[in-house]
């Protein structure tokens, strides 16, 4: 992603409430630190920045942290927030990430790396999710409700399209969580339990890619409670739908099998 930041740009509101969290650890600064810190605190976020930008993360990291905790009512402050975190992500640190992206989001809220710092807390959040079939509730979810505030506060924001997108692979997380569930009351032969939950997932899941995998449960179910025409009619919403060859294929075995039962 292409660096953006403006070197004279104002800074967002609320900075001013911070002040007073730092005004006694500026007092034990060494005397003539204050003279040339501005400029060095420039040359600091410049040479952060190349770092970030040669792929050298934990070396960018140290030097965005640098600048954010010397200053934090310096115009580079937010910047520094915004890619340290981004470098939190790519070093696979998604807990420090969120703390960075978090710091942009409540004390920067006009910043231009406001909006970006929703994109990235949900990332965030994703890499933290456990494996599909344990709780959601504190990653998935949570970064659901985060790019659904993104969508809310700037629908006209250049980033939408990428907050589909992470909005999508959410969702499917939690999806597959669902056909997981779904597949283990077929193993146990709870048919009607099967048949309730697919429903469910098809109405909560309407658009994700995995609603035909739902739908073929659906039909399973339906197919082992012998209720053969219901099951039909799902068989032929995969098999004229968009669907993946291997679920049109398994549509099509146990269309198969349904007919070969009803002779």
């Amino acid at each position: 992603m292409k660096p953006i930041f403006n070197w004279r740009r104002a800074k967002a509101t609320g900075v001013l409430a911070l002040i007073s969290l730092f005004a006694l650890s500026a007092t034990c600064r060494p005397k003539g630190s204050l003279s040339g810190e501005p400029l060095n605190l420039e040359e600091r976020f410049r040479e952060a920045m190349s770092l970030y930008e040669q792929g050298k993360y934990e070396a960018a990291a140290e030097s965005f942290k640098s600048v954010a905790q010397r200053a934090p009512t310096h115009a580079y402050t937010d910047d520094a927030e915004y890619y340290l975190g981004m470098c939190y992500l790519m070093l696979n640190k998604p807990a420090e990430a969120r703390g960075a992206f978090e710091t942009v989001i409540n004390y920067f809220p006009q910043s231009e790396f406001a909006p970006l710092s929703y994109l990235g807390l949900a990332k965030a959040y994703l890499k933290e999710a456990p494996v599909v079939y344990r709780d959601q509730s504190n990653t998935t979810y949570e970064a659901i409700n985060t790019i659904e505030t993104f969508l809310r506060k700037y629908p006209d924001h250049e980033k939408v399209p990428e907050a589909k997108a992470i909005l999508a692979e959410a969702r499917d997380r939690l999806m597959t969580k669902e056909l997981v569930a779904i597949g283990v009351y077929e193993n146990l032969m709870k048919y009607e339990a099967e048949l309730h939950y697919a429903d469910l997932a098809i109405q909560e899941f309407p658009d994700s890619p995995l609603v035909w995998r739902a739908k073929l449960f659906k039909a399973r179910a339906l197919y082992f409670l012998y209720r053969d025409e219901e099951a039909l009619s799902v068989l032929g919403e995969i098999e004229s739908s968009d669907a993946g060859e291997d679920v049109k294929a398994q549509a099509t075995l146990l269309r198969n099998l349904i007919l070969a039962r009803r002779k």
